[in-house]
Formats: structure tokens, C-alpha cells, sequence
């Protein structure tokens, strides 16, 4: 599997570190929390669409590590629809990219917020270093660098958009467009 090149949408590049990185946490700005495909659409038949398109497209395995099953120190079988986003943090505008599976393991990695509050951050940092073959140490870093985007992005208001692709092939997500997440509402959830 390649890895995704990581930089922002001004094109800054990622560390060297992070660029050849398989997996990282993905973490939702707070006030983009319950802002999402899936809560607008779960259950629904076109959710239902989304989600087996992106398992045809993996193969019915995680698209990062290669997963059919749980990854070492998970027991959930299931694999998960992740939704791509990416987030412009000088214009405050969060854009659905697209969707693809994941394992519990790499689910946990990407929210690793939310795995945290859930009691189980040391197995997905486990998980973390090994997809990445790095140390502990790193994955540890990597954890607090995502943090501290994290923070910083929760402070800010959001526009929330949905890429031509996406609203091309799931005209369902238009629905998406255009809604704005404001800062100080995100500790009212």
C-alpha cells in the first residue's frame, strides 16, 4: 500500500516523518461532531450505497493495513466506513472527500479521540506503531501532534462541503453543503 502524501490545502508538506505514514489519527474538530454522511444518512438505503461501493472498492478488506478481520489486541470483526475529510484551516471550510474501510484497529488509530475516552489508547497505539513499523515513541508524538490540531481546529467555526465527486456520485450528501459548525456551539452537543 502506498502511502498518502500529507499537505494541507496551501500545499505545505508534512514531516518526513509523517509523510511516509500509512496510518494517523484523523481527528474530528469538536464542532464538526455528529456533522457527518453517516449520521445524515444511517440506515437509510443510500448509506447503505456508500458503504458497500467502499467495501467492493477494498477488496471487503481495511484499505491500510490489509485487515479481513480484527488486527492483533481488537476482537471487533466488523469493518468500518470512514469518511475522508479534509480541512482548509485558514478558510474554516471541512470538505467530504470520499469514504473507505477500515478495521477496528485503524478505525480506533483515526479516532483516536474518542478510542482514548473509551479506555483503549494503548491498543491503538500499539496498532499505530505497528502499521507504521515505527517506535512507540513516535506513535506517542504523533498521538499529541494530532491532539494539538485537534484543539486548535475545535476552536474555530466550519463550513462544511462536499467534494464534485462525491455529491456527482451520492446526490444525497448535497443535503451536507453548506452547513456551518460554529465553535461555541461545540460544547453544547
Amino acid at each position: 500500500m502506498t502511502p498518502r502524501p500529507l499537505r494541507d490545502r496551501h500545499g505545505t508538506k508534512a514531516s518526513s516523518t509523517q509523510e511516509r505514514l500509512r496510518l494517523a489519527p484523523e481527528l474530528v474538530p469538536k464542532p464538526l461532531w455528529r456533522v457527518s454522511a453517516y449520521t445524515l444518512l444511517q440506515g437509510s438505503a443510500a448509506w447503505k450505497r456508500i458503504r458497500e461501493a467502499a467495501l467492493r472498492e477494498a477488496g471487503h478488506r481495511c484499505v491500510v493495513c490489509g485487515a479481513a478481520g480484527p488486527p492483533a489486541g481488537f476482537t471487533d470483526p466488523r469493518l468500518y466506513c470512514h469518511e475522508v475529510w479534509s480541512y482548509d484551516d485558514h478558510t474554516g471550510v471541512a470538505t467530504l472527500e470520499g469514504f473507505r474501510m477500515l478495521c477496528c484497529g485503524c478505525n480506533a488509530v483515526v479516532h483516536l479521540g474518542r478510542t482514548s475516552a473509551a479506555g483503549q489508547r494503548e491498543q491503538a497505539l500499539a496498532h499505530l506503531s505497528r502499521v507504521n513499523g515505527i517506535s512507540r515513541a513516535m506513535a506517542e508524538s504523533i498521538a499529541d501532534r494530532a491532539m494539538r490540531v485537534w484543539q486548535k481546529r475545535s476552536g474555530q467555526d466550519w463550513k462544511v462541503t462536499v467534494s464534485e465527486h462525491m455529491r456527482a456520485t451520492y446526490p444525497e450528501l448535497d443535503k451536507l453543503e453548506g452547513r456551518i459548525a460554529p465553535a461555541s456551539k461545540a460544547g453544547q452537543a
